[in-house]
């Protein structure tokens, strides 16, 4: 089918954009937490921190909501300019509103957070602050437009020129300044690069001819669509909320009850966790636009749904109880003896939270499409609500540890609510998805146990990651044995690798 193919072609160059942007970002994140030390990498880890808050609160929804309404008015030219208009109107103005806010609270933000150090930074983190809101704005245009794999070009862009910036100046002895800067002229370029093959995708929409007939149009219907927009963005923005209080909201709370260490800590191991989900995130976000009610026969909208469900169970689940069971040698390989003191968070924050964000990286936008954003932010809204008060709770008593814990005894059963909500929006079996999942946890359950048993005979923590590849070995084997894998699983993914070849 033909959205099929194009949910392959989006998904596989903003899946390699991604893997260029992985691997540049766990050079970047290894190097800089080796040069830095705990403490400076603390305050960078923190600054990004502040940025991304502010990024997702002036974003008010908008980007989502226009990204959901433009996609499903292409086909009218007068209304999705409109569309484009009102909603980067508002969005730029909330974005400058946002910036004059946190340079006017940035001594009371030091003063909260503890650090007085993070007043020498404010301009940067401002900057960066424009940088990333106009970069997620583009973003969400690039999805609307079905344009995801031109956007992966600017975004490998910034990830290459962030790794050479920032190590550059840390090298030169600049510091957590040196790195902050990095970031800012990578996201600028990036922007620059990405709004110039933006503007021809508009152009060949027909969104930049305005006839004497649009004209009119598009005022009669400026109020309607300022009202929509306004109106679908609130549910957003409270699941970016959420959204802030399970990826953010921790390190904030951390950097409040522990210090800069601490963050320093707990960053570095969430960061492993992160970069596993680039590929998912690819592919939920070329697969969300299709959900959209109409926008192609339910049928399809069935199968692309239960395909994705399928894969992301497959690979996510068993490589989630691998990470916990082997989070010591990791962290050692990945950042050295001075972060081991990350290991135990990791082995928690891992178990459940790596599959139930890959499985939420396709579910929350499948949501957002179909008209479902309020009842998610009803979801998120709670549960974020019980995850401060359980790091509020466990923070002071356990770390970062009860701060991995928090965040998976509240964002796992939001996850399950979701699926909930997408399976009965579509009409898909729940009963055949747990038994698929039943499969799946035996033949890690196998897994498991051949990793236990052969890693308590290895002296060594870093010999321990050859387990690695016998763990796939007996997990996929005995996925083949249980059927859990299927001929068909392995004939796509043949076929995927033989079409590549051929295009290639």
């Amino acid at each position: 089918m033909m959205h099929r193919e194009n949910i392959v072609r989006s998904s596989f160059a903003l899946t390699t954009a991604r893997i260029v942007s992985s691997i540049c970002g766990a050079a970047g994140t290894i190097i800089l937490a080796r040069w830095l030390g705990p403490d400076e990498y603390g305050l960078l880890a923190l600054c990004i921190t502040i940025v991304t808050t502010i990024t997702l609160f002036a974003d008010f929804g908008l980007s989502g909501s226009v990204a959901r309404f433009l996609t499903e008015q292409l086909g009218a030219p007068s209304a999705a300019r409109t569309i484009l208009i009102t909603g980067m109107t508002a969005r730029f103005m909330l974005l400058a509103a946002s910036c004059v806010l946190l340079w006017s609270l940035a001594p009371l933000i030091c003063d909260f957070l503890k650090e007085p150090r993070l007043n020498d930074f404010f301009l940067l983190v401002l900057l960066l602050t424009v940088g990333m809101g106009t970069s997620k704005t583009l973003y969400s245009l690039f999805q609307a437009t079905n344009s995801l794999g031109r956007f992966a070009g600017s975004e490998a862009l910034r990830s290459i020129a962030l790794l050479a910036v920032s190590l550059l100046l840390v090298a030169l002895g600049l510091g957590v300044t040196g790195a902050l800067i990095g970031h800012v002229t990578s996201v600028f370029l990036q922007c620059f690069v990405a709004l110039v093959l933006l503007i021809p995708i508009l152009r060949t929409l027909g969104l930049f001819s305005v006839t004497s007939h649009d004209s009119a149009t598009q005022g009669d219907s400026w109020q309607t669509w300022s009202s929509r927009i306004l109106r679908y963005g609130v549910p957003l923005i409270l699941t970016s909320a959420g959204f802030f209080v399970y990826r953010q909201s921790d390190i904030l709370m951390i950097q409040f009850f522990l210090g800069t260490d601490d963050v320093a800590f707990y960053h570095a191991q969430s960061r492993i966790v992160q970069m596993l989900h680039i590929p998912v995130i690819a592919v939920g976000a070329s697969v969300a636009p299709y959900f959209s009610r109409g926008r192609i026969d339910l049928q399809s909208q069935r199968d692309i749904f239960q395909r994705c469900m399928h894969f992301i169970l497959l690979l996510y689940v068993p490589a989630a109880v691998g990470m916990t069971l082997l989070a010591v040698p990791i962290i050692d390989l990945v950042y050295g003896v001075e972060f081991m003191p990350a290991a135990s968070a990791f082995s928690v924050y891992t178990l459940l939270y790596t599959p139930s964000f890959a499985v939420a990286a396709v579910i929350s936008l499948l949501l957002n499409y179909r008209g479902r954003a309020m009842h998610r932010a009803g979801i998120i809204s709670v549960t974020a609500l019980a995850n401060i008060a359980l790091n509020i709770l466990l923070i002071p008593k356990f770390g970062i540890v009860g701060a991995a814990a928090s965040t998976q005894l509240t964002y796992t059963p939001a996850v399950a609510c979701y699926i909930y909500l997408a399976t009965g929006d579509l009409g898909v079996s729940r009963a055949q998805i747990l038994l698929g999942l039943r499969k799946i946890l035996v033949a890690t359950l196998v897994m498991a146990v051949a990793i236990f048993v052969l890693a308590s005979a290895i002296p060594h923590p870093r010999v321990a990651l050859t387990l690695i590849p016998i763990g796939a070995a007996v997990y996929f084997a005995t996925a083949r044995i249980v059927g859990a894998v299927t001929a068909e699983d392995i004939s796509a993914f043949k076929g995927l690798f033989r079409k590549r070849r051929i295009e290639a």
